[in-house]
């Protein structure tokens, strides 16, 4: 397979062209509106005399990150274009995790750093555990799911006041994976599909567990 095949993954998508996948296209503009509000977050914060550690301080490029390969992804429709989506996605992915590991449980650098890497490594080979096309290609974001579950329970039996945030952050995942999942079984009943929905919920997902990580939300309460 080249990287310059065309990829057609989604309902909506009935042809090659720009503007084939208007609403998963125009969607990402949710990961535009998280980054915008968090950077703005982190100015107000900065401007207070709250020091965020560097490698939190950028989850906001990241989300636009994100909002960029998806856009790239769901407008050229290029093997390429995908992989840059799903490698931005695993890149904030393993930076707050390192954020967490470092700024809630203390890890060691090096620590922390294994622990992405591992991460990586099993986002990476997870899909290949089940058949090719499988939940319609959902299987690589269950580490996610699974790892965002992990550090929802840390939180909340450290009784840190991110608990709250991120048990609805884990609510929300699971019904953005879900409605991703079944995009194509859907495409008779809708054919716009649900795809943009996991968009629009992700967005919200990213805003709502990078805020806790800006505010520094995931420090345990005193006992």
């Amino acid at each position: 397979m080249a990287l310059t095949d065309q990829v057609d993954d989604y309902c909506e998508r009935l042809g090659p062209g720009l503007l084939a996948e208007p609403a998963n296209a125009l969607s990402n503009l949710a990961f535009v509106a998280a980054a915008l509000a968090l950077w703005r977050l982190e100015v107000a914060l900065s401007a207070r005399g709250r020091d965020i550690p560097r490698d939190i301080r950028i989850l906001p490029a990241l989300v636009l990150l994100v909002a960029v390969g998806s856009t790239l992804f769901h407008t050229l429709a290029l093997r390429w274009a995908g992989l840059l989506d799903s490698l931005f996605i695993l890149l904030y992915c393993c930076v707050f995790l390192y954020g967490f590991l470092r700024h809630a449980v203390h890890a060691p650098k090096r620590a922390a750093l294994a622990t992405a890497v591992a991460f990586s490594v099993i986002s990476y080979a997870f899909p290949h555990l089940f058949p090719r096309g499988a939940l319609n290609g959902s299987a690589g974001y269950l580490p996610n799911l699974i790892g965002l579950l992990a550090i929802t329970a840390w939180l909340a039996w450290h009784r840190a006041p991110a608990a709250r945030a991120l048990a609805l952050g884990s609510v929300v995942f699971s019904i953005s994976l879900t409605l991703r999942t079944v995009d194509q079984k859907i495409c008779t009943q809708f054919p716009l599909g649900s795809h943009f929905l996991w968009h629009l919920l992700n967005g919200l997902l990213l805003w709502i567990i990078s805020r806790e990580m800006l505010l520094g939300r995931y420090v345990p309460r005193m006992a």
